[in-house]
């Protein structure tokens, strides 16, 4: 995510005639804490609301794949395939 949109940028100090690192509005400056669906069982978040020995149902875990959203290759059809590699399309 860091790579994506870092937490910090150049920003000039004009006080000091120098620059300095600055937070990027909208990015993540600290560690947040993973939501109840997200957090893995080893979580303290977890921990502290369920005996070790609870195993969690669907309602309680987000499990879902990120390859799920992915569209298989051989799948596009009609005037797309048609299309030569590269082209522009309108």
């Amino acid at each position: 995510m860091t790579a994506l949109r870092p937490p910090t940028r150049a920003v000039r100090d004009d006080a000091a005639e120098m620059w300095v690192c600055g937070p990027v509005p909208g990015s993540l400056t600290a560690a947040v804490d993973p939501g109840l669906l997200e957090a893995p069982d080893e979580s303290p978040l977890i921990a502290a609301l369920f005996p070790r020995s609870h195993e969690r149902i669907p309602g309680e875990v987000l499990d879902e794949e990120a390859s799920d959203g992915i569209r298989d290759s051989g799948l596009p059809t009609g005037a797309g395939c048609a299309l030569p590699t590269g082209s522009a399309r309108t």
